[in-house]
């Protein structure tokens, strides 16, 4: 078409110079349009679906094509914006894919899954659209999601971290801190919770995270290199084990195995680059990697402290490696690796002179993994993967002057390696199964003490190692078009306590209406703890040295779900769940009022001296979740959780537990606005409201505090609370599209109103030691942030 155009209007332009005006206008137009290409196969079996056919969904334009017979397709010429297709097979549920966001510089490659219609092959049966909220495994029957990395760059305040985007979601909450990205599912402590990289369980992928513990400051891995990915909050799929909260199923996505392409992004946070490409264009190979380099120095530099004194710094390195073959299936090589360090000194006076105090902190990790894809038959399919991971932290404390020396020094790292495969095979329409093996190699070395006026006392030192052994099977049976049936099993068996579990898991979805379902799930779940908390000594009143804790049972954790689901239009659902959790064979003492799911950490258990396996707990509540997916370029989303967390010592009485926030509400909502010439670019404005319960905290003791001339606490454990978290987020995106680049400004502003929202307090003695100070400290303001990127 552009070359008849060319050859009718040449001799016009020769002589009239308004066509060679137009004809200058016309590049902008054929540029504004990018290729859409990717891969349909089955969602039971993986096997590629030749010939399906993908169409936009555009009233004005006719775009769309066939596959090829491996099931690969291309569509060129689509125009710019967010554009949603069409996909149809004969034998196949229609599917939809919606508000796909296509830029200039960037092809969009997708991966689309069909599901085989259930009755008639010889027809194309047409459902009703697929949830949007639905997980990626179609073992999931309920509390599960689809993390979608579009939201995570557009959601105000997510600023590119997978785990601020799950505080968006109902009955996860980060427990009212600014600085930190807790996740806590549904009153639970975010100890409980599993991460899971390529299909792999991983250690904690946060910056400043430490042995044994699931969280941190920000997240290692950027939503430059991760596609969409599944998180759940309660009985989820047999597969998963080692977790008794929930689980954040994270992958990484293929890069462009034609073209190169890079993104730039620079802003407060620091600098990060992407870079993605083919490696060899013969066989389909790609590479994909993300680097990123960021410190807080450039907010410290503008007045805007969010860390105190401390000044945290951190960088980090993800990759992912596709290559196809053409008989031993596809292999992909991946790896995650960051460090994070930050120094703090002052001086301060006690009334006995200057000390100097000093502290330094650095932490390490990596992972690096190994994924192979073999297709058995056109119904069978055996992946099998292997990761080595290895953290590491290191702390350093000091305190002196001319006459004084106190320096504490903890150093512990965590060594593991994995082995797992899976067997996949589907039976037809209605029987699909899986089966699969998981071997763990872990060790831990830690080596705690401290030095005090010369005197040196030493509290960890040891380098040991176990193994943890894993099963599972799960079956999805499709008892009719619109009723399906999950269940599996799960064992998990760990070497060194010698402890097993064997965990039946059950979901149930009934789509009893058009846009109507009811769906229950339950299962029992558990987890062992951290190598350490089972080699802690301990000195009896003898002198004798033993491990306390090397008996410990398996925490568990038995899940009950129900939930409706109203699909209230083409564009608008409305979902409740109402959950019970019953934890059991939790460690525990009555005595110093531990029990671990309030601990923040594993070092918490150096301060019991007689852990038994007495503790329960119980979490229990409703979910509200009201969405519009993003529909005119306008979208919603609000949440409500109304919730219990609570333990008990003796299965009698029950206390609050650290996480009981008792609710919280998430109001998201955001407009696009087409502007520009010819509308190619895009202004996205974005607001988000959290409204939260306060952190629990256990008060002090005021009379015992005095007499024993130290704070004590009451036996209320977590009985009082700071006030209600409040915070307003905003962001402003504005996305240029050029001849063959992107460029896109983002402002978001966390804290919009500046609230000071209060944390757990601090309590001391007055100097004259006749009354209890009361220190309620405040988190950071209003924090804003600033990036521009350009995709090229």
């Amino acid at each position: 078409m552009v070359s008849q155009f060319y050859k009718s209007t040449e001799n016009k332009i020769k002589s009239k110079p308004i066509y060679l005006m137009f004809l200058c206008l016309l590049p902008f137009h054929l540029f504004a349009q990018q290729t859409v290409r990717g891969k349909i196969t089955d969602i039971d079996s993986k096997v590629e679906i030749p010939y399906a056919t993908i169409q936009l969904l555009d009233n004005t334009r006719a775009i769309g094509t066939v596959c090829d017979e491996s099931g690969n397709f291309r569509l060129e010429n689509v125009p710019l914006g967010r554009q949603s297709f069409i996909i149809s097979c004969l034998g196949y549920e229609t599917s939809y894919v919606n508000k796909v966001d296509i830029t200039m510089a960037k092809e969009m490659l997708l991966d689309i899954a069909l599901q085989e219609s259930f009755n008639n092959l010889d027809e194309i049966v047409v459902h009703i659209e697929r949830d949007k909220r639905e997980a990626v495994n179609d073992f999931a029957s309920i509390s599960a999601r689809s993390f979608s990395v579009e939201e995570n760059t557009r959601f105000a305040a997510s600023i590119g971290d997978p785990s601020r985007q799950a505080l968006n979601f109902a009955g996860v909450t980060g427990n009212g801190n600014d600085l930190s990205n807790d996740i806590v599912v549904r009153g639970n402590s975010p100890r409980g919770f599993l991460w899971r990289l390529e299909g792999m369980e991983i250690p904690n992928p946060n910056h400043f995270a430490y042995l044994g513990n699931s969280v941190g400051s920000v997240s290692m891995l950027s939503s430059n290199i991760l596609t969409t990915s599944d998180f759940y909050t309660a009985a989820f799929p047999g597969e998963f084990g080692n977790a008794i909260s929930g689980v954040f199923d994270l992958n990484f996505r293929k890069g462009n195995n034609e073209q190169h392409e890079t993104r730039i992004d620079l802003g407060f946070l620091g600098l990060e680059i992407a870079a993605e490409g083919p490696i060899s264009g013969n066989q389909g190979s790609s590479f994909i990697a993300n680097y990123r380099y960021s410190t807080l120095s450039i907010l410290n530099s503008i007045g805007i402290k969010v860390t105190g004194e401390a000044l945290p710094n951190y960088q980090d390195l993800s990759f992912n490696m596709n290559f196809p073959t053409k008989k031993m299936g596809v292999f992909s090589i991946y790896g995650l690796g960051g460090n994070s360090w930050f120094t703090y000194g002052s001086t301060e006076d006690y009334g006995y002179g200057q000390i100097k105090e000093s502290a330094k902190e650095k932490a390490k990790t990596a992972i690096s993994g190994v994924k192979h894809l073999m297709f058995i038959s056109d119904r069978a399919y055996i992946k099998s993967s292997a990761n080595i991971s290895i953290k590491r932290a290191d702390i350093t404390e000091q305190e002196k002057n001319d006459t004084y020396l106190y320096k504490y020094i903890e150093n512990t790292e965590l060594l593991t390696s994995r082995l797992s495969t899976l067997y996949n095979y589907k039976f037809n329409a209605r029987h699909t199964v899986q089966s699969g093996v998981i071997i763990s190699h872990i060790r831990e070395k830690a080596k705690n003490h401290e030095t005090d006026e010369g005197i040196e006392k030493v509290y960890d030192d040891f380098n040991k190692s176990t193994n943890q052994f894993q099963s599972y099977a799960q079956w999805k049976w499709r008892l009719s078009e619109n009723l399906t049936l999950n269940t599996g099993m799960h064992g998990l068996y760990y070497g060194f306590t010698k402890k097993y579990s064997i965990e039946p898991r059950f979901g149930l979805r009934w789509t009893y209406s058009t846009n109507k379902s009811w769906s229950f799930g339950m299962g029992l779940h558990s987890r062992a703890e951290d190598l350490y908390v089972y080699l802690i000594e301990k000195t009896d009143a003898a002198g004798n040295i033993t491990q306390a804790n090397k008996d410990l049972e398996l925490s568990k954790s038995a899940h009950f779900v129900l939930g409706h689901n109203w699909n209230l239009n083409k564009h608008t659902s409305l979902k409740v769940e109402a959950y019970f959790q019953h934890l059991y064979d939790l460690p525990s003492d009555s005595g110093v009022n531990f029990i671990s799911i309030n601990s923040r950490d594993i070092f918490e258990y150096q301060y019991v001296d007689n852990v038994t396996m007495d503790g329960t707990g119980r979490n229990y509540g409703i979910e509200v979740t009201l969405e519009r997916f993003l529909h005119k370029d306008f979208y919603y989303l609000l949440t409500m959780s109304l919730y219990e967390s609570e333990f008990s010592f003796d299965h009698k009485v029950y206390y609050n537990t650290r996480y009981n926030g008792n609710y919280i509400v998430n109001a998201l909502v955001g407009k696009d606005f087409k502007v520009g010439r010819r509308k190619k670019n895009t202004l996205g404005i974005n607001l988000k409201l959290i409204h939260a319960g306060g952190q629990r905290f256990t008060g002090v003791d005021e009379q015992l505090s005095i007499m024993n001339e130290e704070i004590t606490y009451n036996n209320k454990t977590y009985t009082e609370k700071t006030k209600e978290y409040l915070r307003i987020d905003m962001g402003i995106n504005y996305k240029a599209n050029f001849k063959k680049t992107t460029h896109m400004l983002s402002f978001n502003i966390q804290n919009l109103t500046n609230r000071k929202n209060e944390f757990e307090p601090d309590f001391d003695l007055s100097k004259t030691g006749d009354k209890i100070i009361k220190d309620v400290i405040t988190q950071s303001g209003i924090i804003p942030i600033l990036k521009y990127s350009i995709d090229f």
